[in-house]
């Protein structure tokens, strides 16, 4: 199966939900509730409990490096005048949980899970680390996607402590679906 920019949202969607599934949760797509719902993309509960998740996929081919995706960023985000998740402070649900998936198949991907608030966190790092940094001519940094390779430089002079920052901080959180058990708080 091709997967490509067109299609990794949905497909990262479902991995996402079928995860969870399989651990007992209940789902409501809200794909099929209404396309203008902005910052989360489903629902999940389980023990009377529900948390709203907001996923982003990155599409890859094998023999691609792992990478994932926040999403883009805006003026605003840059600035640092609206935030990068929830940002649509208009809609009336907010993410609690924010799923990064480096896809390479349906079956074959690298899950990040993550409350919110830690979602956050590593997106205005990456940010601070690259498009709030001047161009080498000076100029500003454009608008554009904010991604993070999962593995880091083999040569240590390439290092970027910003960036070894950002990444500990979501390789924290690979693979961790048991996070979401609603024993703890998110």
């Amino acid at each position: 199966m091709y997967i490509g920019s067109r299609n990794v949202g949905r497909i990262s969607e479902r991995i996402a939900m079928n995860e969870l599934e399989a651990r007992g949760y209940a789902i409501i797509d809200l794909a099929y509730v209404s396309k203008t719902i902005a910052n989360v993309d489903f629902i999940a509960s389980k023990g009377g409990k529900s948390f709203n998740v907001q996923v982003k996929g990155t599409s890859l081919q094998d023999g691609d490096k792992p990478a994932v995706q926040y999403g883009f960023c805006t003026a605003e985000t840059i600035a640092g005048a609206s935030t990068f998740f929830n940002r649509r402070d208009d809609a009336a649900l907010s993410a609690d949980v924010v799923i990064l998936l480096a896809v390479y198949s349906p079956s074959k991907y690298r899950a990040i899970i993550m409350p919110h608030e830690v979602a956050e966190r590593a997106a205005q790092i990456n940010l601070s680390r690259y498009y709030r940094r001047p161009r080498l001519d000076g100029g500003t940094r454009q608008p554009g996607k904010v991604w993070l390779a999962l593995e880091g430089a083999k040569n240590p002079r390439k290092s970027d402590p910003e960036q070894d920052e950002e990444r500990g901080l979501l390789l924290e959180y690979e693979n961790r679906w048991e996070l979401l058990d609603f024993s703890r708080d998110i």
